[in-house]
Formats: C-alpha cells, structure tokens, sequence
C-alpha cells in the first residue's frame, strides 16, 4: 500500500499540462497510460469539469489527478476527446462514450483530469 501511495504522490506533483491541445495530447496520454498499467489502479475515467472535488465526489472516484488546465472550453473538450478516443478500449477505462459530451464555463479554468479507483494490492509473503 505506501509503495502506491508514493508513485500517486511523484505524479500528483507534476503540474497539469497547458498549451495546445495537439502540443500536450502525447504527454497527457503518457500520464494516462501510466495508471492503466499500473497493477493497483481497477479502473479509470478521463473526464473535464471546473470543480476537481465536485468532480471526485460526482464520480465516488478514490483520486483525481489534473492532466490538462485551460482557460478555453473548446481546447479541454479537445484534449479530453482525444485521451477518450486513445483509452476507449482499454479494458480498465469506464468511459462510455467515444467522445467528449457536456458543456464546461467560459467563467473558469478548465481541467481535463484522470478519476482512478484501486483494487486490492495482492502482498507476498
């Protein structure tokens, strides 16, 4: 259990990506696809909202990590369609749909995050 808590806090430190969609997707991904694979992480959401708590208790989700901050809500739906599309079939992903569905507020920042549920750590002894 500490050895999950210390790779969730090396990565929550990193900042949540800024720029054009099409300059930060790649490494956006790459964030995603660590948890995918990690062994502890059950399942994943990719997600945007304005509220990262709200959006944590909406989804009941044991974490939430910021991949991508913008003051646009076209470039959020932009970089949260093309994480949904790159996951969609990745058997831990619990997106429904293929593509980014929902408005977000011109009146806000923007995030587009990663909700992350674990399962049991299986410890050897």
């Amino acid at each position: 259990m500490a050895q999950r808590e210390e790779v969730l806090i090396e990565v929550e430190e990193e900042a949540p990506l800024t720029g054009w969609p099409l300059n930060v997707v790649d490494a956006a991904a790459e964030r995603v696809r660590q948890y995918a694979d990690d062994e502890s992480v059950e399942a994943f959401y990719i997600g945007r909202g304005v509220d990262l708590a709200g959006r944590k208790d909406d989804h009941e989700a044991e974490h939430i990590i910021p991949l991508y901050k913008t003051d646009s809500p076209d470039n959020a739906m932009d970089v949260e369609e093309m994480l949904i599309k790159t996951f969609i079939d990745d058997p831990k992903n619990e997106n429904d749909a293929a593509d980014a569905r929902g408005g977000v507020s011109d009146d806000y920042v923007n995030y587009v995050y990663v909700a992350l549920w674990f399962g049991e750590l299986e410890v050897s002894e």
